[in-house]
């Protein structure tokens, strides 16, 4: 029997409360990172890109349905953004694997 131990050592890593489930023998892990949701967000440009962000991390997940997503790198771009603005964000890029009850990190 295989056993699956990750250690983490990172400030604000943030990681879902579901159980990490074998499927088929296999554990496949889907990577998004520097997805910057949210990045010029009052001009044309920036929510196109959240929305085409949005359709990969659709199509990512439902191809290759991995047992668990981990998100990299500059996720949101929060510079020009407050608290309440971040978490709509973050709520959004979450939405893929939440609407898939798929176990994610984010760091």
């Amino acid at each position: 029997m295989l056993k699956l131990v990750i250690y983490f050592n990172f400030i604000g890593l943030t990681l879902a409360k579901l159980p990490l489930r074998f499927k088929n023998g296999r554990f496949k892990i889907a990577q998004f990172t520097d997805l910057h949701y949210g990045e010029d967000e009052f001009t044309p440009w920036g929510p196109i890109q959240d929305k085409n962000s949005d359709h990969v991390m659709h199509s990512v997940l439902r191809s290759e349905q991995p047992n668990f997503v981990l998100f990299t790198g500059d996720t949101l771009t929060g510079k020009q953004h407050r608290f309440k603005a971040q978490h709509r964000i973050g709520n959004n890029v979450l939405s893929p694997c939440l609407e898939r009850h798929t176990p994610w990190l984010m760091y």
